[in-house]
């Protein structure tokens, strides 16, 4: 795990996932008067071997700070929730109580989508994500 500028933030502000390019992704969110907004670290590993141990995490970029913003009532109405890895996807939630919004962010494109408006945020503890292609899907649901 690479020490160096991984920022220690409470755990609903941060994800870690691995990019399709097998790239170590870190995700913060930061709130700074009333608004929060997200940025990325990517790291990928000096040695050939991945889980050899060989080489050392070295930081090669991000997918940069996002300029969309969100205004929010409080710091802990915001979470992160699930990094979809295979489409560098994000899901997050902002807002508490009775009217929580769910969001995606594709990190590849920065755009940002809407997902669901009033969903009890006490379902994710429930929620199992993975993705898979339509084909795979059909397949899991069929009758043998």
């Amino acid at each position: 795990m690479p020490l160096d500028g991984i920022i220690s933030t409470i755990q609903q502000f941060r994800l870690l996932g691995v990019t399709p390019e097998r790239k170590l992704c870190f995700i913060d969110a930061a709130n700074s008067s009333g608004y929060v907004g997200l940025a990325s670290m990517v790291f990928e590993t000096t040695g050939d071997d991945m889980c050899g141990g060989a080489g050392e995490w070295v930081r090669k970029g991000g997918i940069g700070q996002l300029r969309r913003q969100f205004k929010i009532k409080s710091a802990d109405a915001s979470k992160l929730r699930w990094f979809c890895e295979k489409s560098c996807t994000l899901l997050f939630t902002l807002g508490k109580g009775s009217s929580p919004w769910t969001f995606a962010l594709n990190l590849g494109t920065k755009k940002i989508e809407k997902l669901t408006t009033g969903v009890d945020c006490n379902w994710w503890r429930n929620f199992v994500g993975y993705e898979m292609d339509a084909a795979a899907y059909l397949m899991s649901i069929a009758r043998r």
